[in-house]
């Protein structure tokens, strides 16, 4: 059971739901608890781009390398970039 003067994600969900659905309340803060609900949805995805080149590959294969030589066990390594 969660501590008691924390809501759960439920509750909170409730409450947004409830300062969304309320005229009587500020825009400002209905748009708010509407984004704080969708948030709470994962309604929003953040899209993020990465690129590696090959001067990076070889770096990290060199790196591996010299871990090797120094008898360090290297687990989950990176898989080849390149390619």
């Amino acid at each position: 059971m969660g501590d008691p003067g924390v809501l759960s994600n439920k509750e909170a969900q409730q409450f947004w739901s409830k300062v969304v659905l309320d005229d009587e309340q500020r825009m400002g803060d209905r748009l708010k608890a509407s984004e704080l609900l969708g948030k709470s949805h994962k309604m929003f995805v953040e899209k993020v781009e990465l690129t590696a080149d090959a001067d990076l590959a070889k770096r990290i294969a060199l790196a591996n390398d010299r871990l090797k030589e120094i008898d360090v066990v290297v687990e989950d390594s990176p898989k080849e970039l390149e390619g």
